[in-house]
């Protein structure tokens, strides 16, 4: 893909980089969230939380649901969960997604 390829399908995707890059290599398992401007309603969609929650749960070793004792909010703002975190009213509602998401596992 040519720099004018790209630079056309960055703006046939309002710019974003992470939209652009899904379109342009949907095969890819893109981590939305890990990206430093993220979709605005990025978490509304669940099976984006819960490839957060799990990508969260390996990188800080949560293994219990008592290991989310251990993980402060900023270990979630680096990860790239700000938006979840703000969306769900603080730092101890994010526990509770990683129920869901293991019962959806």
């Amino acid at each position: 893909m040519s720099i004018y390829h790209f630079i056309g399908l960055l703006k046939l995707h309002g710019n974003s980089l992470a939209a652009a890059l899904v379109a342009a290599f949907p095969e890819h398992d893109w981590k939305l969230f890990r990206f430093q401007t993220t979709p605005h309603h990025l978490f509304e969609d669940w099976s984006q939380v819960e490839s957060f929650v799990k990508f969260a749960e390996e990188r800080m070793r949560v293994k219990e649901r008592q290991d989310w004792y251990r993980v402060s909010l900023d270990h979630l703002w680096r990860l790239g969960g700000g938006q979840l975190v703000a969306k769900n009213g603080g730092l101890y509602e994010v526990p509770l997604l990683s129920v869901f998401a293991q019962s959806v596992r």
